[in-house]
């Protein structure tokens, strides 16, 4: 499971976002809260713009119907 952050997060100061992302894995790790299998040194990050780009552009040509096969 990986947790990915985005535009916000870009906007912060380096300080304040290692902060956010230091406690997001910790509730991350915490079994009572999470169930699934976390890994805290690849589990969370901040996007690239580019990446994020990608990621909007997918789910709106999904929620599109474009990837359901119509010609």
């Amino acid at each position: 499971m990986h947790v990915a952050a985005e535009s916000g997060m870009r906007e912060m100061l380096e300080s304040r976002m290692d902060e956010v992302m230091t406690f997001v894995d910790s509730l991350m790790l915490n079994s009572d809260i999470n169930p699934f299998r976390y890994d805290s040194t690849t589990g969370s990050r901040v996007l690239s713009g580019e990446e994020e780009a990608v990621f909007d552009w997918i789910c709106v040509n999904y929620l599109l119907g474009n990837f359901a096969g119509k010609q």
